[in-house]
């Protein structure tokens, strides 16, 4: 988090090196063997690796990756897909490094998220209950909305908090880290892909509709204020501190309806059809309405002369109302 922006920076990524039996070790020392498997396909590009929590190996033909520092794992951008490849993992894992200092980091501007931090967790007998607290405070007090319009020269969380109090998952799992870090409790803010659809045969498609971020904190049963960086006691745990309805779902091959998933495909039909709807897209409608019109022209020319001569007296009608 460097001047109200979160990066993944690059610096002190290492090769992904295969073993003799082709597995990648990415963390532990368990054997794959004794581990869950999947196998992933990715068919758009791009150069991120998904991996599932608790990812311990990789086992991946053709394709150099590389693994950055908190765990990410890229190809190089100009790999064409799909890219095929196993992961083997142990879900109820979240395998992170230990915190270090900038897990504590506040921007200067944002110290007065300390006194809220405070007071949302007022009463909190460890760490844990704070986290708990934080998270339950921003799903209830703040509303979610998939898009926003946070000014440039200001501090987003700064922005979500105390003016827009709406935003996306981005806007309420970075408060909350900003919000446990203004407390001394290590969090670090993650961002990839939650929920999927079943394809009906054991498997998950999982789309652009399904980014997600969500929170990592190291919390346990010691009180707030007396957290130490490598006790035992401690560990990294998931939270989610993003309203139900901005939080991806799991759709099922029953047939069942879905809001949330429902929901999620008209947020990405209306980015794809209506905000980023370019000049090549609406070249190619044009050509498939002159087919259709053409197909179908000699039956249909009179009807279809008639209604744009209306559309045109109806507009020029309405010109004249004007003021």
């Amino acid at each position: 988090y460097r001047g109200g922006v979160w990066a993944q920076g690059r610096r002190g990524a290492t090769r992904v090196r295969p073993g003799a039996d082709g597995w990648s070790v990415l963390g532990g020392d368990e054997r794959p063997s004794v581990l869950r498997h999947v196998e992933i396909s990715i068919v758009q590009e791009g150069e991120s690796l998904f991996a599932p929590p608790g990812a311990a190996a990789l086992r991946l033909t053709g394709v150099e990756a590389s693994s950055g520092p908190l765990g990410a794992l890229r190809i190089p951008r100009s790999t064409v897909p799909p890219v095929v490849y196993e992961v083997a993992f142990r879900p109820e894992d979240v395998r992170q490094e230990a915190p270090d200092e900038q897990d504590v980091e506040v921007p200067a501007s944002l110290n007065w998220l300390s006194a809220l931090g405070r007071r949302v967790t007022e009463g909190s007998g460890s760490s844990l209950a704070a986290a708990v607290s934080i998270e339950s405070y921003l799903r209830s007090s703040f509303d979610y909305a998939a898009t926003s319009n946070a000014p440039l020269r200001r501090d987003p969380v700064d922005w979500f908090l105390n003016t827009s109090r709406e935003g996306h998952c981005e806007f309420f799992a970075s408060s909350m880290v900003l919000l446990l870090r203004s407390l001394g409790i290590p969090a670090r803010l993650q961002a990839g892909y939650s929920g999927g659809e079943s394809d009906g045969e054991g498997g998950h498609v999982i789309r652009d509709s399904h980014a997600h971020a969500w929170v990592v904190a190291w919390v346990g049963n010691e009180p707030v204020g007396r957290v130490a960086r490598r006790s035992s006691g401690l560990r990294w745990r998931v939270f989610d501190p993003t309203p139900p309805e901005g939080q991806p779902v799991v759709s099922d091959a029953s047939g069942r309806f879905e809001w949330g998933f429902t929901w999620q495909r008209l947020e990405s039909a209306w980015d794809r059809w209506v905000l980023t709807y370019s000049l090549a897209d609406q070249i190619g409608v044009a050509r498939g309405i002159a087919h259709l019109v053409g197909k179908v022209g000699g039956r249909i020319a009179p009807a279809l002369a008639v209604l744009v001569g209306a559309a045109v007296v109806v507009v020029i009608l309405t010109g004249r109302r004007r003021p």
